[in-house]
């Protein structure tokens, strides 16, 4: 799956943006002036996030800005949800 944007001066196409491990991700900008393309090592989000939560959780932090984030994007599907009358079957 590519993640393509487009504007008025080009274009950029990300490879792999949210399954960086299945494979090699690439950046790749278009514009008038030609093309480039990077690429990345492919790497596990998933486990760098549980490192990250990890370290503030041993440093003693209590609150982190990602962490509240992610808690109201959970209470906002939680309402949509609900607003749908999904059930949730697992």
């Amino acid at each position: 799956m590519n993640t393509v944007k487009w504007g008025i001066l080009g274009k950029i196409t990300v490879t792999l943006p949210f399954r960086p491990d299945k494979g090699t991700p690439e950046l790749r900008v278009e514009g008038k002036s030609g093309a480039s393309t990077q690429s990345f090592d492919p790497v596990n989000v998933y486990a760098l996030q549980a490192a990250y939560i990890s370290d503030l959780i041993l440093a003693g932090n209590k609150s982190n800005p990602f962490v509240e984030r992610s808690l109201g994007q959970m209470r906002t599907l939680d309402r949509l949800y609900a607003a749908c009358e999904w059930v949730n079957r697992e």
